[in-house]
């Protein structure tokens, strides 16, 4: 279906963000939490341990934080699909309403076309019956 295909793209993508967002989320959380260590930032790609409680408060802080616009990002992402469901149906709904309107408005119109070539024949037969009949007079 053509209508269906590019909204249903967005909200793919849209998903598939989100799973990374979530796969962030729950990396950054084991290694705060479980392990007790965080990734180290010049490159070398160990890890190193968390000393500073301040520090750790701190990440804790973040992964909260972050936990929570997760949860904002989901709740909005199921607004929007819902909201895209129902623009979906509402189309679709219109869309059926103008084809049923179409076929109705092409039957009257094969009608009113049938009817005037009727009256056309009509005319052309008394228009030869006026002549026939002038003829004969003449």
């Amino acid at each position: 279906m053509r209508y269906l295909s590019a909204p249903f793209g967005r909200c793919a993508r849209l998903r598939e963000n989100s799973k990374g967002f979530v796969s962030l989320i729950l990396s950054v959380y084991t290694l705060l939490v479980v392990h007790n260590t965080i990734p180290e930032t010049n490159g070398a790609g160990g890890r190193v341990v968390v000393q500073d409680m301040e520090d750790l408060r701190q990440l804790k802080a973040r992964v909260r934080e972050l936990e929570e616009k997760l949860a904002q990002v989901r709740l909005s992402r199921r607004v929007l699909l819902h909201l895209l469901e129902q623009m979906e149906a509402e189309r679709s709904l219109f869309v059926k309403k103008l084809e049923t309107e179409n076929r109705r408005l092409q039957k009257a119109n094969a009608r009113y076309a049938r009817s005037l070539l009727k009256k056309n024949q009509q005319i052309i037969e008394l228009e030869s019956k006026l002549q026939g009949s002038t003829g004969q007079n003449s």
